[in-house]
């Protein structure tokens, strides 16, 4: 699978939360009720540049992650992937590198996933995440490191 991955910038913010409403309307209309002028706000607001990678596949913009790398563990606040570019397998394969990078850096890799989105659950649970609390709305997911791996440097 060809992807590249590459910072955020400014200019991307507006592309960002389109990609977000596109992925996560539907069940946070489900939830709370959309409204496109607070997620916005509250997107712009909540979002780190620095955390978030664009994906792009071929020379197309298809989605972005956002990963909070912290001292004791990896936590993966976001990954939006566009409609038409869903289960392709660009997702699991993006989810993959962070998890190789937990591995290398033995740390475990921890998530949240609304429950009105269990495809993602699912998908999240076959690559190793194990729910290990919830709240009204999310799961939260973690998944140790491999031990059998070390790290490189």
């Amino acid at each position: 699978m060809e992807f590249k991955l590459r910072g955020a910038r400014e200019g991307d913010v507006a592309l960002l939360f389109q990609i977000n409403r596109d992925a996560y309307k539907s069940y946070v209309e489900q939830i709370w009720g959309w409204d496109d002028d607070y997620q916005s706000e509250y997107f712009r607001k909540n979002m780190v540049l620095e955390n978030i990678q664009i994906i792009e596949f071929g020379e197309e913009i298809v989605g972005f992650i956002s990963i909070d790398m912290r001292e004791d563990l990896i936590f993966i606040q976001s990954i939006a992937i566009l409609a038409d570019h869903r289960s392709k397998g660009i997702g699991a394969t993006v989810i993959k590198t962070t998890i190789d990078r937990s591995d290398e850096l033995q740390l475990p890799t921890h998530l949240q996933v609304m429950k009105k989105n269990p495809r993602a659950r699912e998908l999240y649970e076959r690559m190793g995440f194990k729910v290990y609390g919830e709240n009204e709305t999310h799961y939260k997911l973690k998944r140790m490191p491999d031990l059998k791996r070390r790290a490189s440097f």
